[in-house]
């Protein structure tokens, strides 16, 4: 039925919730669907609520708040650092495949890494530190609407 939407309504956007067992958890997972798809708005087709759960859980998070720790990690990075972490994210960590999404080579990549390390003072090849860039990296997404 889906693949049929979408043939003729090429923007249809969808997302989809858990499942649930008792009817009065409609509405608290609606709301909480309605909330990531809302920090989803450039993600095409069907969307799974699980994949974007944390997205919920940081709505809660203060704009001044969320504003404060990104700004500390990233204002001195350049939106090609940035644009680097999220392949670097959305490849798991592998050098090879982020910079073949980055349309770059692997010292390149390498050389940035090694650059937002630097002013970040985070590695981004440290899980601990990894999971403080990709949270500031959700923050940032949330607070720009991106």
């Amino acid at each position: 039925m889906y693949t049929d939407l979408q043939r003729h309504y090429p923007e249809l956007r969808m997302m989809y919730s858990p499942a649930f067992h008792r009817l009065d958890e409609t509405k608290g997972l609606f709301d909480d669907c309605c909330i990531a798809f809302a920090n989803q708005r450039n993600v095409p087709g069907m969307l799974a609520y699980e994949d974007y759960e944390m997205d919920v859980l940081l709505a809660d998070v203060t704009e001044e708040r969320a504003h404060h720790f990104t700004f500390r990690l990233f204002a001195s990075l350049k939106e090609k650092e940035v644009a680097t972490l999220e392949a670097f994210f959305a490849e798991n960590g592998s050098s090879e495949q982020t910079a073949k999404r980055l349309k770059i080579h692997r010292n390149t990549l390498k050389y940035r890494l090694e650059s937002i390390q630097e002013k970040t003072k985070l590695n981004p090849r440290n899980v601990r530190e990894a999971f403080e860039l990709q949270l500031a990296l959700k923050l940032l997404r949330l607070d720009t609407g991106a």
